[in-house]
C-alpha cells in the first residue's frame, strides 16, 4: 500500500460518514451525532466481539477494471432501520422493511461517495447497489464510527480493502485534494438536482380504491358500478413512482381532466404510502 493510503482511507471514511448522515437525516428527519476516531484507533471490541448478535456486512464496489472493495457492518441494523422508519411514522416494521431502509442509506451514502470521487478523479466512479456479504478480509485497513441511539452505542465497521486506496491514489496522482467536509450547502448540490431535472417520472391519479372477491370480479360486465372507497368530496391522490406526494380535487382544463393541487405530503406520509 502506498504510504499515503491510510491518510486517503481515512478521508473517504470521513466524507462516507457524512454522505451518511446526510441519507438518515433524508429518510428520518434527524442527523445522528456520528464520531469517526483517528485512523490509528481499533473498533471498539466491546462492541463487536462475539458476545452480542453476530455482525452483519454489506459490500460495495467502485470503479471498473480496476474495481475497489467496501464494507459497512454492524451488529444493529435492525435497531438503525426501525429507529429510522419510527421517526418516518412506521409503527411496527417488518423485517424487510427495515433491511430495506438500512441498503437504503447505506446506498444513498455510497452514492455519494461515489459523486465525490469523480469530480476528484476527473473520470467516472461508478458503485453498485450494496449486497449482503460475508466479513472481510482481517488484514485490511478498517475504523468505525460511533454514535448513540435511544441511549444506545452504536458502531459501525468501516473496511476498505487495500484496493480501494490505491486505485483512489492512481486516480487523484496530480489532483487537487479531496474537498473539506461542509454541511453548508454547495454548488456540488445545485449540480446534483440539474442532473436530475430532466429525469422522467409516472404520474396518475388515485380515486379511490375496493377489494372485490375473486366471484364478483368474474361478475363484472359492461355498465358494472365498482363502489370504490373514497366519497366524492375527498381530494384524489397524486402518485408518482408508485408514492403519494399530493391530494387535490378533479378539474377539467380545455376538455381534458386535471388536478388541482391542495395539499402536498410530508415526509412521514411518503415513506408509509410506499409501504
Amino acid at each position: 500500500m502506498a504510504d499515503n493510503s491510510p491518510g486517503v482511507l481515512q478521508t473517504l471514511i470521513q466524507i462516507w460518514t457524512e454522505k451518511f448522515g446526510e441519507a438518515w437525516e433524508g429518510m428520518g428527519g434527524v442527523r445522528p451525532e456520528l464520531g469517526v476516531p483517528e485512523p490509528a484507533a481499533e473498533p471498539n471490541r466491546d462492541l463487536a466481539d462475539n458476545s452480542g448478535p453476530a455482525i452483519s456486512w454489506y459490500r460495495f464496489v467502485f470503479g471498473k477494471e480496476p474495481e475497489a472493495d467496501f464494507f459497512v457492518g454492524s451488529q444493529s441494523w435492525e435497531k438503525i432501520g426501525a429507529v429510522v422508519l419510527r421517526a418516518a411514522g412506521v409503527e411496527d416494521p417488518l423485517p424487510e422493511d427495515i433491511r430495506g431502509t438500512c441498503l437504503e442509506i447505506l446506498n444513498q451514502a455510497a452514492a455519494a461517495l461515489a459523486r465525490t470521487l469523480t469530480k476528484q478523479a476527473g473520470r467516472e466512479i461508478l458503485t453498485h447497489s450494496g449486497t449482503e456479504s460475508s466479513a472481510p478480509p482481517q488484514d485490511v485497513p478498517r475504523t468505525s464510527i460511533r454514535f448513540l441511539l435511544e441511549e444506545s452505542q452504536i458502531e459501525l465497521l468501516l473496511v476498505g480493502a487495500e484496493n480501494l486506496a490505491s486505485l483512489i491514489n492512481s486516480l487523484t496522482a496530480g489532483a487537487k485534494q479531496l474537498p473539506p467536509i461542509s454541511r453548508a450547502p454547495s454548488l456540488e448540490l445545485n449540480t446534483k438536482m440539474d442532473l436530475l431535472l430532466d429525469v422522467e417520472l409516472p404520474v396518475s391519479v388515485s380515486f379511490g380504491h375496493a377489494q372485490l372477491a375473486l366471484k364478483d370480479v368474474l361478475k363484472l360486465t359492461t355498465g358494472s358500478i365498482v363502489e370504490l372507497n373514497r366519497s366524492v368530496s375527498e381530494p384524489v391522490e397524486v402518485i408518482v413512482n408508485n408514492c403519494v406526494i399530493a391530494r387535490g380535487e378533479v378539474v377539467v382544463v380545455e376538455g381534458n381532466f386535471g388536478v388541482r393541487i391542495r395539499h402536498v405530503v410530508s415526509r412521514q406520509e411518503r415513506l408509509r404510502s410506499i409501504r
